[in-house]
């Protein structure tokens, strides 16, 4: 399964990002039958779109490179001219792949869209949530149209959102809280819990941001290797070619040996809870 969370970073100005971060594991009913190195989260190459999910891997896993073909070779949501829209198309193509997908093979899942409207100030962000529920043989939508723009927006899903949200409060309550990057390291803090036997401690994070068109992919520093989208990157000079930033559980900018570098803004750990 799956540790997910989804949340904005704000300012006095609004929102300034919509972040998506997950784990690496894939695992089945038999906890024994996993992949460590798993790619949980997707996104456009040229265009603010960014998917992640929990639940049926074989389902997600298949759908979403079709959607991100759809929206980047055939250019399909360009003429979009709102996140309702946006969302409403999105909605239908996965509506119809879900629907011709075979009804025993289906199980419970769900399905984060984020995107954004705009590069500038005003910029629109948006969260398309799709849930399908085997029971009831049920596919249902919940459209957020992120107009806080002053308090966070943070969702919290998979196997490990108990043991996630536990932590999230923890650090929620302390100094450190109401920042974005406390709610990264509160998900840090849970999955190196290994709390959650269905999650591994490999983070993975894609983010829109408020001034930027093309989704942020962040590589991650975890006990001194690199990963990228859950996988061991070697070569970090990979890496320095694409302008890939790193960072650690604390959201600190990292090296590329997985150290903070020396002119990085410390970020500190919580030290005092209310």
């Amino acid at each position: 399964m799956t540790t997910f969370v989804l949340w904005t970073g704000v300012d006095n100005r609004g929102i300034t990002s919509l972040n998506f971060a997950s784990d690496s594991r894939i695992s089945w009913a038999n906890v024994n039958d996993k992949i460590e190195y798993g790619q949980k989260l997707f996104y456009s190459q040229k265009y603010p779109e960014i998917f992640g999910f929990t639940g049926d891997v074989t389902l997600c896993k298949s759908i979403l490179p079709h959607i991100l073909t759809y929206i980047d070779e055939l250019d399909g949501i360009s003429h979009c001219s709102s996140i309702m829209e946006k969302q409403e198309l999105i909605y239908q193509k996965f509506e119809k792949f879900i629907n011709n997908y075979p009804a025993t093979q289906k199980n419970n899942f769900s399905i984060f869209y984020g995107t954004k409207y705009n590069t500038n100030l005003h910029a629109e962000f948006g969260v398309l949530e799709i849930v399908y529920n085997k029971k009831l043989n049920k596919l249902d939508k919940k459209n957020h149209i992120l107009e806080n723009k002053n308090k966070i927006f943070k969702i919290y899903d998979g196997s490990g959102k108990e043991i996630a949200q536990k932590f999230d409060y923890l650090w929620e309550k302390s100094d450190v809280g109401g920042y974005s990057r406390a709610v990264f390291g509160a998900f840090c803090d849970a999955i190196n819990s290994n709390e959650d036997r269905q999650t591994n401690n490999i983070a993975q994070i894609v983010s829109l941001w408020r001034g930027r068109e093309n989704p942020i992919v962040t590589a991650y520093a975890h006990h001194k290797k690199i990963f990228l989208n859950g996988q061991e990157i070697t070569d970090t000079s990979l890496l320095i070619e694409k302008n890939i930033s790193i960072r650690n559980h604390l959201f600190e900018i990292c090296d590329h040996q997985g150290n903070r570098l020396v002119d990085a803004q410390k970020q500190p750990r919580p030290f005092k809870s209310q």
